[in-house]
């Protein structure tokens, strides 16, 4: 009986990670743009404590690359955790760790190509190849790192 909650718990949690990433993409991109310009200047100023004083053109370069940064940053991380959330659904259901992989790679890949085409739609937002394979990576680095940590505990028990 307590497996039937868990799965649900886990299918809620995967879904609503989804949505999240599904409204995050909605917004146009001057809701965007403000959301990680806050983000961007936090980060400037807890590490560049000298970024005032600096000449104009260097502060927009560097505003310009930690924005980049952190941009890309946010779509390597929200679909590593979608992963993480597809792979511990799957888990709940079967025990076969390379279906539960390969299942939870190829759904995160398919979410992430779903998502770009889908801001094809917004407006002052572009689809970019470039930002599906980020999210890809994302997805299969987490993938590799809950591969290692299972193989750990295994060899761990192997020894005892």
């Amino acid at each position: 009986m307590k497996i039937w909650w868990l799965r649900v718990l886990l299918i809620i949690l995967t879904i609503t990670w989804m949505g999240i990433i599904f409204y995050y993409s909605s917004q146009n991109g001057s809701l965007s743009a403000n959301m990680s310009g806050k983000i961007t200047n936090f980060t400037i100023q807890l590490f560049i404590k000298n970024y005032a004083d600096l000449p104009l053109n260097e502060q927009s370069n560097i505003y310009k690359n930690v924005s980049y940064l952190i941009r890309k940053i946010a779509h390597f991380s929200e679909y590593a955790i979608l992963a993480m959330l597809l792979f511990f659904t799957m888990r709940s259901f079967t025990k076969n760790y390379l279906y539960i992989h390969t299942i939870s790679f190829v759904l995160s890949c398919l979410y992430a190509v779903s998502d770009e085409f889908h801001q094809s739609f917004v407006a002052d937002r572009l689809p970019l190849f470039k930002d599906v394979l980020i999210d890809s990576l994302g997805s299969l680095t987490m993938l590799l790192f809950i591969a290692c940590i299972i193989n750990i505990i295994r060899l761990k028990k192997k020894v005892q």
